[in-house]
């Protein structure tokens, strides 16, 4: 099972492609936003995220507050993966 937990996108975020993608996020209070960056080799983006959203191929956009499923860092260890 895994645990995740609910913020509020701060921003709009355009529907995903036809890829399947991991995004990081960063959480604070109640609402998330995406890094710009999304490449796996800036190791800076990944130590900066606390979170992860999936989104699968094709996914609607997420709209400003829209309530997003997050897996966050810090509750790893909780689920069963």
């Amino acid at each position: 099972k895994i645990n995740y937990q609910i913020f509020k996108s701060k921003f709009f975020i355009k529907k995903n492609g036809k890829l399947a993608t991991f995004q990081r996020v960063r959480c604070t209070n109640e609402k998330f936003e995406l890094f710009k960056h999304q490449d796996s080799s800036m190791q800076n983006i990944l130590s900066s995220s606390d979170g992860i959203i999936f989104r699968n191929s094709y996914d609607k956009s997420i709209k400003k507050n829209e309530k997003v499923k997050i897996l966050r860092f810090n509750l790893i260890d909780e689920n069963y993966i």
